[in-house]
């Protein structure tokens, strides 16, 4: 008998791990502002000491608000296009998501190795962020289009 088949008689079988799927859940310390623009309205959401808040339209927070956790990609995309009328595919949630998720600390996570305010602090730091720092998003997607982040 090699070592292998005696582990393998003497360990008991390891359960299979569930997979859960991980759908998006807004941080409910986010904070937000509506107001208008030049005319345009327009949303502020920030977490409560970061130093950066995020400009979004009214159908982005709209969207953003349905985050619970729970919802599907493909439920979170049927329930914005009944809410506002904006054909939020799911492909495009899943987008506006990823982006939420790399960028802001808008979306609540058990951990997290940096946190983008981090991000922000290190560039600073290194000098190579002065002042007002913008990065504007833009793709074809409607649900990403014109997304920006700003930090102070």
């Amino acid at each position: 008998m090699n070592i292998i088949e005696a582990l393998d008689a003497a360990l008991p079988e390891i359960p299979e791990r569930s997979a859960r799927p991980s759908y998006p859940r807004l941080h409910p310390s986010v904070i937000h502002k509506e107001h208008v623009e030049q005319g345009i309205p327009t949303v502020l959401a920030k977490m409560p000491g970061a130093d950066s808040y995020l400009r979004l339209t009214p159908e982005q927070w709209m969207l953003l608000e349905l985050f619970n956790g729970q919802r599907s990609y493909a439920e979170l995309s049927d329930l914005i296009r009944e809410k506002s009328g904006v054909p939020f595919t799911e492909d495009d949630v899943k987008e506006f998501t990823a982006f939420l998720r790399d960028q802001t600390d808008l979306l609540y996570r058990h951990w997290r190795r940096t946190s983008p305010s981090s991000r922000s602090s290190a560039l600073i730091a290194n000098g190579t962020n002065a002042g007002v720092s913008r990065s504007r998003i833009s793709a074809i997607s409607p649900c990403i289009a014109g997304l920006m982040l700003t930090t102070i």
